[in-house]
């Protein structure tokens, strides 16, 4: 299937699951607790995009051993992809096991820094941690496949790389399925929802700031003709143009979109609880409508950002505005305390 074909199958879900939410006079949504927000994130959503990368990583590691240099780059560039792809989905907010493994600057450290890559080809003997960040990951490898020399250096490089990836992949996926017996008291229940709505409040400024404003602020800058986003390298494919970045984009907002707004009413205990969700069981409906109304004013701005300075604008402007109504208007309803979150920063 297709990722045009994909989509479009996930958005006719959205659109059905959101006017479910929105015939709360007829739906009845049974009141959640914490432990059902929590533990439905943890076992109904994180833990299954964590085996996603798990597998994808797997994948990575072995096209690179199988394809790189003498076959060419085009099998490890898609299993790049497809692993970078797994990973949007599950850091987009990133919680528990995220922030415990620093993941985020492990195997994603933005941007690429090439000068750093090359000291790291150019010492094969020197332990990967001793490279430092900017020489390691997904960024890292994205600049060896697309844009290094298909050397002997550089191959084995980018796989001891891959492996890196592949090592924090499992941990990850070993750690969330460990994680429900780790969150059964009260007090840990209460800690985890207060990290996932504050880590999805860092998760929406990083996408705004990251993969919109200084794009934006770079391009009006420097004259460019359009803007620089995160996956500049595989960006150049000239198959698709840009493509890497943008999908990327949007995979990190759907899994922000879910997260705050759902798909469906669910089982107590077992499925995913979003935010609007939990707020109709406590019968804030007219708060949830609003919280639907304004993610489906930046789902739009979003699907039509392009290149143009306006639309990349307007979806900045939208996404502030639903972290402002998040912020302000849900989180001292649900007794959230606001902090700083660890998606914060560079």
């Amino acid at each position: 299937m297709s990722r045009r074909l994909l989509f479009a199958v996930w958005l006719a879900a959205w659109a059905l699951g959101a006017q479910a939410q929105e015939d709360w006079r007829r739906v009845a949504v049974p009141a959640y607790t914490p432990a059902h927000f929590v533990l439905g994130q943890v076992q109904g959503w994180y833990s299954p995009r964590a085996a996603a990368l798990a597998r994808q990583a797997l994948n990575l590691e072995a096209a690179l051993a199988r394809g790189c240099p003498a076959d060419g780059p085009e099998e490890a560039r898609l299993a790049w992809r497809r692993s970078v792809a797994a990973w949007a989905r599950l850091s987009a907010v990133a919680v528990g096991p995220l922030n415990e493994h620093r993941s985020q600057r492990r195997i994603d450290f933005l941007p690429i820094r090439p000068a750093r890559i090359a000291e790291a080809v150019a010492a094969p003997g020197q332990d990967l941690e001793l490279a430092g960040v900017a020489a390691r990951g997904f960024g890292a490898l994205e600049w060896l496949l697309w844009a290094a020399p298909r050397d002997a250096a550089h191959c084995a490089y980018a796989l001891r790389l891959a492996g890196e990836i592949r090592a924090e992949a499992q941990a990850l996926e070993q750690a969330f399925a460990a994680r429900p017996a780790l969150l059964q008291e009260d007090e840990a229940l209460v800690a985890a929802m207060n990290e996932s709505l504050n880590q999805w409040l860092g998760g929406v400024e990083m996408l705004r700031l990251q993969w919109l404003v200084k794009p934006l602020s770079d391009m009006q800058q420097r004259g460019r003709p359009a803007p620089l986003l995160p996956r500049q390298f595989a960006d150049q494919d000239a198959a698709a143009p840009g493509a890497a970045s943008r999908e990327e984009r949007q995979l990190r907002w759907e899994s922000l979109q879910e997260l705050l707004v759902g798909t469906a009413v669910p089982a107590p205990g077992q499925d995913l609880v979003s935010v609007a969700t939990y707020l109709r069981g406590k019968g804030l409906n007219p708060l949830a409508d609003r919280l639907l109304a304004q993610a489906r004013l930046a789902d739009q701005a979003l699907e039509q950002a392009g290149d143009g300075p306006a639309s990349l604008e307007l979806a900045a402007r939208r996404l502030a505005e639903l972290k402002a109504l998040v912020e302000n208007e849900v989180t001292p309803v649900l007794d959230i305390r606001v902090g700083f979150s660890d998606a914060d920063g560079d």
